[in-house]
Formats: structure tokens, C-alpha cells, sequence
């Protein structure tokens, strides 16, 4: 008979309820078994889709889980895919252990958000140090699926959010007229040399799906855990509207 080792265990520095203790699992019960996303205990219409090693980091190994989710709240309008691949789980095993893991951040989804789903997370270097790259993509127009993308930097032992999209509103104001600069696409690239190029880019009365603005070259620059723009150049380039 197979025995699940079902341990909660506290981390330092919490206390009094502030804060939900990690939940530790053997590992091989991460890869079978989805942990409990609505409750205090896994739901059965949950699946494990995919499970692997993300990096290996001051001396703990990182997985992830990628969860079907049948129970899963969706919105009325949601077609069949809303609930394949609409979870995600970071696990992190550390030394001497490496045989149990603790939960370290999760992603699962939300009625008011619409669909979502989420491919395996990457490690990215950066000058600030390691990121974790959580990619989702749903449903909208692609000038809005930045939106579901998030970056984590690993440092003292914990997660801290990056701030990597809000640049692109006080870029949109510094376009010149007659131009805009629709949305924001893969960064992953960005974050490790700070240039990033747009073809991204509308003419006035362009329609989402044909951008003919040309491009932009942009500069980055890290200001605290925030990226902005340390400067940019626009090429309109010759591209035409379709007829």
C-alpha cells in the first residue's frame, strides 16, 4: 500500500494565522496528485497534465505542475478548453530533503478573469538576478496578453513580483501623433538584455489585428523591481494598410 506523506510545516518569521503555511507533500505525490486549490483537501476532478524541474537554485530544486482543473469556476460564456491546462504550481525541494517539496506560489483560475492557461514556467537570468517566468494566454485581443504573463524574482530566499508591463502606458503618450503602440508581447528576451522591438504598432483607424505603425526599438532600464524605458526610437517603416 502506497503511504502519502502529508506534512504542513511553518516558515519563519510567521505567526498568529498572518499567513497560510507552505504545504509539504512527498514529491512523487506532487506529480500525481493536484494539491488542494478550493479547499482543505485535492478536489477528484483535478488532473496533474504535466510536471517537471524548473532549476536548480541555492541548493533547492524548483517544479512546477500544470493542473486540469475540471472544477474550476468559469465564466458563463467559456468554451471547452477553459478548463485544460488552467493551473499552476511552483514547488520548491530543498537540501538535505529533496525528496519532499513545499508549495511556493500558485496560479489557478478566477471566474471574474475569464480563461486562462499556463505552459511550463522558465527561469530567466537578469541583472537583478534569477526571474521566474510564468507565461498564461487567454482569451481577448493579442494587444492584451501581457496580461496574463508574470515575472518573479528569486532573492533571500523568496519570491518578489516584478513590475514589467507598466512602462507601456506612459510610452503610449510619448508616441508620436497619428501612431500607438498597441500592447506588449514576449519579454522574456527583454529581461536579459534590456532591448525589446515592437511591431506592435497602429496607425490611426488600424484594426487590432493589422498593425502597419512600423516598429520601436526600446531601452530598458531597471528602477528598483519596475522596468521603464530609458528611451526608444519609432521607425513607421512603409507598411501600408491592407485593402
Amino acid at each position: 500500500m502506497r503511504r502519502t506523506l502529508l506534512i504542513i510545516v511553518a516558515v519563519g518569521g510567521l505567526s498568529h494565522g498572518q499567513e497560510a503555511e507552505p504545504l509539504r507533500w512527498a514529491l512523487d505525490e506532487f506529480r500525481t496528485r493536484c494539491i488542494p486549490l478550493w479547499g482543505d483537501v485535492p478536489n477528484s476532478d483535478c488532473t496533474v497534465a504535466e510536471f517537471g524541474e524548473v532549476a536548480e537554485l541555492d541548493g533547492s530544486t524548483f517544479y512546477f505542475a500544470v493542473y486540469d482543473d475540471r472544477s474550476a469556476p468559469v465564466p458563463d460564456w467559456a468554451t471547452s478548453w477553459s478548463r485544460q491546462a488552467n493551473a499552476v504550481v511552483l514547488f520548491r525541494a530543498e537540501r538535505p530533503d529533496l525528496q519532499t517539496a513545499i508549495v511556493l506560489h500558485v496560479r489557478k483560475p478566477d471566474r471574474e478573469y475569464g480563461q486562462r492557461a499556463y505552459r511550463a514556467p522558465e527561469l530567466l537570468r537578469t541583472d537583478l538576478g534569477p526571474v521566474f517566468y510564468l507565461q498564461g494566454y487567454g482569451s481577448g485581443d493579442g494587444s492584451f496578453q501581457f496580461q496574463y504573463d508574470e515575472y518573479w524574482l528569486w532573492r533571500s530566499g523568496s519570491l518578489v513580483a516584478l513590475d514589467v508591463h507598466g512602462w507601456l502606458y506612459p510610452t503610449r503618450e510619448r508616441m508620436p501623433s497619428g501612431f500607438s503602440l498597441k500592447g506588449i508581447g514576449d519579454l522574456r528576451d527583454a529581461l536579459q538584455t534590456l532591448r525589446y522591438v515592437s511591431g506592435d504598432v497602429a496607425r490611426d483607424g488600424d484594426g487590432d489585428c493589422c498593425p502597419t505603425g512600423g516598429t520601436v526599438s526600446i531601452r530598458f532600464e531597471w528602477d528598483g523591481l519596475s522596468l521603464r524605458v530609458a528611451d526608444f526610437e519609432h521607425d513607421p517603416g512603409d507598411r501600408l494598410r491592407p485593402e
